[in-house]
């Protein structure tokens, strides 16, 4: 998905997937923002990646193929994780790196969230600080509740139920990058980054605990890390306008 007319700007989402809100909106109105769907999200392209090392090279080539070279990258969640094994392979295509709540790290004393054996409300619970918000209420398991009341034969059933395999589809990708622990040596390479780099995370995150900002602290020299107030994993959805600030200010 690609949007906006400024200087090029890379976004690489997360576990979820990647669906244009208010951050990215917000971001295009002063960058070209591009945002690639990692391969298997949306299509069976993920039978032909097994390891991070893959996504990181395919994401290479794309790069190169659209001349992308010198340019920040934002990267949330998986998509954190991703942009700082890019930014370790290839240091000098990247300006600037902004992570938000970037996976790669995994500590036993305290443990990422399990999201692959875990309820849908489960899942948004730990997602969002606020788990009656609308955001959080779609990530849920109340669509099941409305598919069994309208039926599986009407348009918004099949549409409801579409979301679900897309879910399913889309947490068999991410387990070949992030199960059984969200940890494939990213510790012994974070060191290669050399762009300037801002951490942000939620003050609430219950899927990587806000601590975990120390590894990408210690591992990246001068990264700058920050909290977002009043906000847990998807934290360009609760605090949209924050996050984008923040974001701003360090590009400039």
């Amino acid at each position: 998905m690609e949007e906006g007319s400024g200087p090029p700007l890379l976004f690489l989402h997360g576990i979820s997937g990647l669906n244009w809100d208010d951050s990215l909106t917000a971001l295009a109105r002063s960058h070209r923002v591009i945002a690639p769907r990692h391969p298997g999200y949306g299509d069976e392209s993920q039978a032909e990646l097994d390891t991070v090392h893959d996504l990181v090279y395919a994401y290479l080539d794309l790069f190169e193929a659209l001349d992308l070279e010198g340019v920040p990258l934002v990267g949330h969640s998986l998509g954190g994780m991703i942009g700082a094994e890019l930014a370790a392979t290839q240091p000098k295509r990247f300006s600037k790196l902004v992570l938000l709540a970037p996976m790669g790290f995994f500590h036993v004393d305290r443990p990422t969230f399990d999201f692959f054996a875990c309820t849908p409300r489960e899942m948004a619970a730990a997602f969002f600080k606020d788990p009656e918000s609308p955001a959080a209420v779609a990530a849920g398991d109340r669509g099941l509740a409305r598919i069994a009341q309208l039926g599986h034969e009407s348009a918004e059933g099949r549409e409801l139920i579409e979301v679900y395999v897309e879910r399913t589809k889309t947490l068999a990708t991410a387990a070949k990058y992030l199960w059984p622990i969200p940890n494939r040596g990213l510790h012994k390479r974070i060191h290669r980054v050399s762009a300037p780099t801002l951490v942000l995370w939620g003050d609430s995150d219950r899927v990587v605990p806000p601590s975990y900002a120390h590894d990408s602290e210690a591992g990246i020299r001068g990264a700058q890390c920050e909290t977002i107030a009043d906000a847990g994993h998807e934290l360009m959805l609760e605090q949209p306008q924050r996050v984008v600030e923040q974001i701003e200010a360090f590009l400039r």
